[in-house]
């Protein structure tokens, strides 16, 4: 588990661990962020798919559908937006 850094509202004006003295200091911490909402995302997906499993669902246009408004509510309640949200299920 990647060690937990500071909020990036937090940012001092010490460079992050390997950083160079010429880089921001608040570059590294929006990576950071960004790797963290990646990794919250894809947890979402997860539990959106374990729970189609459980529920026994194995037509692909149900599945799209639970992801899709799985993933809307994931994201309405993060940022308060309803971006469109396109699940692609490919089937093998």
């Amino acid at each position: 588990m990647p060690p937990k850094a500071a909020p990036a509202s937090s940012a001092t004006a010490e460079p992050a661990p390997g950083a160079s003295d010429q880089s921001p200091p608040s570059a590294s911490l929006r990576i950071w962020s960004a790797k963290r909402s990646a990794l919250r995302t894809r947890e979402a997906v997860k539990d959106s798919l374990d729970r189609a499993a459980d529920d026994d669902v194995h037509a692909v246009e149900l599945i799209e559908k639970i992801l899709h408004d799985d993933l809307a509510e994931f994201v309405y309640k993060r940022l308060r937006r309803r971006p469109m949200i396109l699940p692609v299920v490919v089937e093998v």
